[in-house]
């Protein structure tokens, strides 16, 4: 299932490790394990199934929206929308939040999904790219983490 042997291994002992190497070879790997069809024991499983089901989300209209898949890497997150008939992407808005991007479709099937995403992203430098009817949305993360410090009452004193 995963294509270890097709991808240069960025893991040599003594090498010293760079994170774009890294972040690169592992985008590599998981798109390509995601780009294939999931095995058997994956599509019995009821933890899978339901995790299937919940990616199937629903427009308010009642459709079944684009399916997709979301992970992150050390820098990104991406997310992988299957999208088969590429006359769609003509139809097709992307945009994003910190913590959501925004799929939408004017064309023939109307619809609007929101995607959360798991951490923060910055607003600018995202980019989206299409090929063998996956639109691949990398989102690079936020570096930046705003912390508000919360006081402590003790109720006891």
């Amino acid at each position: 299932m995963f294509p270890w042997k097709s991808n240069s291994w960025p893991f040599e002992q003594g090498k010293e490790q760079n994170n774009k190497e890294t972040d690169q070879y592992l985008k590599s790997v998981l798109s390509s394990a995601m780009s294939q069809p999931l095995p058997d024991f994956i599509k019995n499983n009821d933890f899978f199934k339901q995790a299937l089901q919940m990616s199937h989300t629903k427009t308010s209209e009642g459709e079944t929206a684009l399916m997709y898949d979301i992970f992150q890497t050390h820098d990104s997150c991406i997310i992988q929308v299957k999208v088969p008939d590429r006359a769609t992407l003509a139809h097709l808005k992307v945009s994003h939040s910190p913590f959501s991007c925004f799929i939408e479709s004017n064309g023939e099937k109307k619809f609007h999904q929101e995607i959360s995403l798991p951490s923060s992203v910055r607003k600018k430098g995202a980019k989206a790219t299409y090929q063998n009817g996956l639109l691949e949305i990398s989102l690079p993360k936020s570096s930046q983490r705003s912390l508000s410090e919360i006081p402590i009452h003790d109720l006891e004193a």
